[in-house]
């Protein structure tokens, strides 16, 4: 990987505590350590990561009001044999999306 040349410093102070723990955790050059804690792209990932969620939580609300529509039809006698289908797909989808979250979590 070809090195670029730096050409901007940045300052900023620190407490001993803090700087004897920085220098503890850095493997090698303290300025390469404080470069790749800063830029690296965690916080982006953290908000897709976030927004997914969201939208997730949002479908599993929308398939929460399904199944509880489905279960109050059911339960007032006015059971219909595609309510059962329908109950069914609801589930699934639940468990499509439980079984996502699972192997993306962090």
């Amino acid at each position: 990987m070809a090195k670029y040349q730096k050409t901007h410093m940045i300052t900023f102070r620190v407490t001993e505590d803090e700087y004897r723990e920085l220098r503890n955790k850095a493997p090698g050059n303290l300025s390469s350590y404080c470069r790749h804690l800063i830029l690296r792209d965690e916080d982006i990932k953290k908000t897709e990561r976030e927004k997914d969620l969201k939208e997730l939580t949002y479908q599993i609300r929308k398939i929460g009001v399904n199944i509880n529509q489905v279960t109050a039809r059911i339960n007032s006698g006015l059971y219909y044999p595609q309510d059962a289908g329908r109950l069914l797909r609801q589930l699934e989808a639940v468990e499509r999306i439980l079984q996502t979250l699972q192997t993306v979590s962090p």
